[in-house]
């Protein structure tokens, strides 16, 4: 038996490594947090059903739980009916499932009051 043949499952595993590597740092260096606010706001258009809009929808970072990049909450302002979405992000764009919560810390910054 030749001996590069002993390392041919060697080279095409590392070529197949390679290629994926690849593959995701092309997702995540093209991914733009524009891209991910539209695919999740058109998710909840289609969950909340009439009376849900696109701009019900707003976007943070989420630097304190790992793994996630961006949360996507949307929420009608003074409407009642309507439910409400939070979808977390991470870097590929893929959902991920809530974190848990950090004692003292409020999962939705944005709507804790100024001091």
């Amino acid at each position: 038996m030749p001996r590069w043949l002993w390392w041919a499952p060697l080279a095409a595993l590392t070529c197949l490594s390679a290629a994926l590597v690849f593959r995701l740092g092309w997702i995540a260096a093209t991914l733009e947090q524009s891209d991910v606010i539209a695919r999740y706001a058109a998710l909840y258009l289609q969950e909340a059903g009439t009376g849900a809009k696109p701009t019900d929808c707003a976007a943070y970072p989420a630097p304190d739980w790992p793994g996630i990049w961006i949360v996507v909450r949307c929420k009608p302002m003074g409407e009642t009916g309507v439910s409400e979405g939070v979808y977390y992000v991470n870097r590929f764009g893929g959902r991920v499932a809530a974190p848990l919560p950090v004692a003292g810390a409020s999962p939705f910054p944005e709507l804790e009051p100024d001091t």
